[in-house]
C-alpha cells in the first residue's frame, strides 16, 4: 500500500448580488473587469475591481421582441445578446460602447431556435433549432453562409445547444442523442459522438474536450477525437443547464434545475463542492441555476438563477492530505 498527497478544493461564497429578474446566462470581459448578466428584457453590465462589484450600465431592449437568451462580450468595449422571438426568428441585439444598438433579425429556421453561440473573433453566430440544422450567419451584414445537420425526421436531431472551440476550428451541436462536430474551415462533419442527451454542451479551453451536460443531470466529458466518453460525472438530479471548464482545463463548474453549483475536478472526475440553498440558504440558490461561469483568471464561478440572485464564489484550495493507494 502506498500513500499520495491529495489536494482538494471547495467554492467560498465570495458575494451575492440581488436582481430584479431571474437571470439568464453570465459573461465576463476578455480580462475579467467586467461581468455581463442576461435577463429577459434587459442586461446588466457590472464593473469588478479588488473586490468590489459595482453596477455600471443597464442596457435595455425595449422591444416586444421575445426573451434574451444568450450574452457575450465583443473584443473591444461593447456586447452582443441573442433574442428568441415567438415566431422562430432570432433576434440578435449589438451595443456598441453599452451606449448606441442595433438588431439583426435572422430567420432562416423553420422551428423553434434553442441555442446560439458566436465565434470568438465575434464574425459568425451560430444558431441551433428544433428543425434539426444549425445555421451559419456573417454577423456584419446577416448574410446566411451555411446551414449544416439535417432536417429532423425524428425528435431526438432537435438541436438543443451549440458552442464553438476556443480556436474557433470546430463547431459543436448537441441533440437528445448526439453531439455533432464540423470543422468550420470547410464545415465538414469530423466526429459524431452518439449515446447520450446533451442539452448544455461546452469545448475545454484547449479545444480537446467537450463536456456535455443531460436531462438526467449527468455530465460527460468527450475527446472530440474519441467515440465513447472519457468520464461520466454523476451528481445533479435534474437537467444540467450550464457549464465552465476552468481556464486552466482542471475544473469544470456546473449549474442545473436542481438549484445546485458543483466544481469538479477533472483529473479523477471527483466532485469537490456543491452549494445548494435549500441545503443552507446562506450558501446556494434556491431556484434553478440557469448559468455558470469561470473568471478569465480562473479564481472564480458566477452563477445566475431563477431566484435573482448572482452569486461570485471563490475557488478555494484545502489543506493537503495523505491518502492510502492499494497497489494493483
Amino acid at each position: 500500500m502506498a500513500e499520495a498527497k491529495c489536494i482538494s478544493y471547495h467554492m467560498k461564497l465570495h458575494r451575492i448580488i440581488p436582481v430584479a429578474r431571474e437571470v439568464i446566462d453570465i459573461a465576463f470581459s476578455h480580462k475579467g473587469e467586467l461581468m455581463a448578466a442576461g435577463y429577459s428584457k434587459a442586461i446588466d453590465i457590472w464593473q469588478l475591481s479588488s473586490g468590489n462589484v459595482k453596477l455600471m450600465k443597464e442596457l435595455k431592449t425595449r422591444t416586444l421582441f421575445g426573451s434574451i437568451n444568450g450574452v457575450a462580450f465583443l473584443q473591444r468595449q461593447g456586447i452582443i445578446a441573442s433574442e428568441i422571438s415567438g415566431e422562430e426568428k432570432e433576434v440578435i441585439r449589438i451595443w456598441k460602447s453599452f451606449r448606441r444598438w442595433h438588431w439583426i433579425i435572422l430567420k432562416d429556421h423553420s422551428e423553434y431556435v434553442n441555442s446560439v453561440a458566436f465565434s470568438p473573433d465575434k464574425k459568425l453566430i451560430a444558431a441551433g433549432s428544433d428543425d434539426g440544422t444549425v445555421c451559419i450567419w456573417n454577423l456584419d451584414d446577416a448574410a446566411l453562409l451555411y446551414t449544416i445537420g439535417d432536417r429532423k425526421e425524428e425528435t431526438n436531431l432537435a438541436i438543443k445547444s451549440v458552442a464553438f472551440s476556443p480556436d474557433g476550428k470546430l463547431l459543436a451541436a448537441g441533440s437528445m442523442d448526439t453531439i455533432r462536430v464540423w470543422r468550420t474551415s470547410d464545415w465538414e462533419l469530423t466526429g459524431l459522438l452518439k449515446g447520450h442527451s446533451a442539452i448544455h454542451i461546452s469545448f475545454s479551453k484547449d479545444g480537446n474536450l467537450i463536456a456535455a451536460g443531460s436531462n438526467e443531470g449527468d455530465i460527460l466529458i468527450w475527446q472530440v477525437s474519441e467515440e465513447k466518453p472519457l468520464k461520466i460525472l454523476s451528481g445533479h438530479r435534474a437537467t444540467v443547464k450550464s457549464l465552465s471548464f476552468s481556464p486552466d482545463g482542471k475544473f469544470l463548474a456546473s449549474a442545473a434545475k436542481d438549484y445546485s453549483v458543483r466544481l469538479w475536478m477533472l483529473s479523477n472526475g471527483e466532485m469537490m463542492d456543491v452549494k445548494h440553498g435549500l441545503v443552507d440558504n446562506k450558501e446556494g440558490h434556491t431556484a434553478c441555476v440557469n448559468a455558470v461561469e469561470f473568471s478569465p483568471d480562473g479564481r472564480f464561478i458566477s452563477s445566475g438563477s431563477d431566484d435573482r440572485r448572482i452569486m461570485i464564489w471563490k475557488v478555494v484550495k484545502n489543506k493537503s492530505f495523505i491518502k492510502e493507494v492499494h497497489d494493483e
